[in-house]
């Protein structure tokens, strides 16, 4: 087992090496024995990444899809933000009026320029993708 120290110094030995009142400060790690399965790696498809990915050349397109989705990190997960998030070029909510319970003015037409191509050209580099969505913060409090 091998023990860290919060300061980062290491030791094969945390017991000795910190004596019981400095043991309950370390954490250990212990490669044989495994808690859970990862499933994966992968990113966020924020609205600032993707307006980012639309202004390059379709060849620098390409490789950065190469590089995430491909040989490169073989990202298999995406988060995709839910109206507005801090990564979004501005605020915007999927209906904008507060008033509107029957939700009449919905529309995610703003995620139709930038955000749904980005995440379209993901999943045709790989076909082992997951998305997951996620609310940002609300863009009116």
């Amino acid at each position: 087992m091998l023990y860290i120290e919060p300061r980062g110094s290491v030791s094969g030995n945390g017991r000795k090496a910190y004596g019981r009142r400095r043991w309950r400060d370390a954490a250990g790690l212990c490669p044989s024995i495994s808690y859970q399965q990862i499933l994966g790696m992968g990113g966020a498809l924020t609205e600032g990444a993707a307006y980012t990915y639309a202004r390059m050349s379709a060849e620098k397109q390409q490789q950065l899809l190469a590089l995430f989705f491909g040989d490169g990190n073989h990202y298999n997960f995406c988060r995709l933000h839910i109206q507005s998030c801090d990564f979004a070029l501005g605020n915007y909510a999927y209906v904008e009026d507060a008033k509107d319970t029957g939700l009449d003015s919905f529309s995610i037409e703003r995620d139709r320029k930038y955000i749904i191509p980005f995440a379209k050209a993901a999943l045709e580099k790989t076909a082992k993708y997951n998305f997951l969505r996620h609310r940002g913060a609300r863009p009116h409090l």
